[in-house]
C-alpha cells in the first residue's frame, strides 16, 4: 500500500480549484479532534481549516461511529 502525506509528488500534483466553499476552522467549530501540525510549523495557524462541507461530513461521521462502537 502507498502512503501519501500532503507533501507527496503525487498529492502536490492534484491541481486546486477555488470552489467558493467558505473555510472554518474546526478549532474553533468544536466537535472534531484533531493532533498538532503534521509536518512543520509553518502550518501551525492553518492546518485545522477545512471547507465548511467537509467539516459537516466529517461531524456527522463521526457522531455515526460514536453510536455504531457505543
Amino acid at each position: 500500500m502507498t502512503r501519501f502525506t500532503p507533501s507527496s509528488a503525487e498529492v502536490l500534483a492534484v491541481p486546486i480549484v477555488e470552489c467558493g466553499e467558505p473555510l472554518v476552522d474546526i478549532r474553533r467549530m468544536g466537535g472534531l479532534e484533531y493532533g498538532p501540525p503534521p509536518e512543520c510549523l509553518a502550518t501551525l495557524s492553518d492546518y485545522t481549516f477545512a471547507r465548511h462541507g467537509t467539516y459537516l461530513r466529517l461531524l456527522r461521521r463521526s457522531h455515526f461511529s460514536l453510536r455504531v462502537s457505543g
